[in-house]
């Protein structure tokens, strides 16, 4: 065999080792970090910009992150939660900071406790809730979408924690829709406008968006008595060979920051005084347990 064809193949293996292996000596790993356009988890101005986070929870957390591994090269996209899992399905190396797990996301991500919020909530008009005033005191979802009558609407491509997931998957639920062209404030505003009847949504959202005057103050929240108190909010990374290893060190990083007054204000900053106060204790388990516990091995991540 000539030289020059030993010479080629030896550099053919050489780049497929560096591939699979990773990069050089002295090179710094690519970090590709996805960002969603809803406030109070992140706020997207034009293009995301990591030098220009948002004062969002998500904002918060991931420049906390960016700051810790700073022997990584970051990237920031804007991605919808669908197009993010299309990505992970097709093995493209991507994270994202403060998503909902659930088994669907499960089978293409790693995943890293990360906060714990309030559980979702009913989204109805006080014209609605006049007319039924037994729900002031929690209402359940189950039920509500057995109601052929009662015209509900939910943003397509979202998680609201595996007990009101399946309440939306089930073939009871007659009553409840799926929506795939409307965004978060503009579910809002259908229940404001009467065009729907309700819808669900994390509290700290609907409460921005009324102070915001991008919703009108007539619509209001309600407890659903089939959620769980909080919805646990995690990082997500592709499930491969890159995902564990990017998964590995964020794990690694969270733990070190839990404990930290930086890591629980992203989230207080959005709390009401009586949320703070009425579930302090469940937060601050929170924080210790996840400054404690290494979630990822050597080989493996949830």
């Amino acid at each position: 065999m000539c030289i020059s064809r030993i010479c080629r193949l030896a550099a053919r293996a050489c780049a497929v080792a560096l591939a699979c292996c990773g990069p050089a000596h002295g090179q710094a790993q690519q970090m590709r970090w996805a960002v969603y356009d809803l406030a109070p988890s992140y706020f997207v101005r034009g293009t995301p910009n990591l030098a220009a986070l948002g004062e969002g929870i998500g904002d918060q957390l991931l420049g906390m992150l960016v700051r810790s591994m700073p022997d990584y090269q970051h990237e920031v996209v804007l991605m919808n939660m669908p197009r993010v899992m299309a990505e992970m399905q097709a093995g493209k190396p991507i994270c994202v900071v403060n998503a909902v797990r659930s088994p669907e996301r499960a089978q293409l991500a790693y995943s890293t406790p990360l906060i714990i919020t309030p559980a979702p909530q009913l989204v109805l008009n006080t014209h609605l809730l006049e007319r039924h005033p037994d729900w002031k005191g929690g209402v359940s979802l189950a039920a509500l979408t057995r109601d052929a009558e009662l015209r509900g609407q939910y943003q397509v491509g979202r998680s609201f924690g595996d007990k009101l997931d399946a309440i939306l998957r089930a073939d009871a639920n007659v009553g409840m829709k799926p929506n795939s062209g409307a965004s978060a404030a503009n579910a809002l505003r259908m229940i404001g406008m009467g065009r729907a009847d309700y819808t669900i949504e994390y509290p700290i959202l609907v409460a921005l968006r009324i102070r915001e005057k991008e919703v009108s103050p007539d619509v209001v929240t309600v407890p659903i008595i089939d959620a769980d108190a909080f919805v646990e909010g995690v990082v997500l990374c592709t499930r491969n060979a890159w995902g564990l290893d990017a998964m590995r060190r964020i794990d690694k990083e969270l733990q070190l920051h839990a404990a930290t007054p930086e890591y629980q204000q992203a989230l207080a900053r959005w709390l009401s005084k009586q949320e703070l106060s009425q579930h302090q204790l469940d937060y601050e388990r929170f924080y210790q347990r996840r400054a404690r516990t290494r979630y990822c091995s050597a080989t493996s991540c949830p």
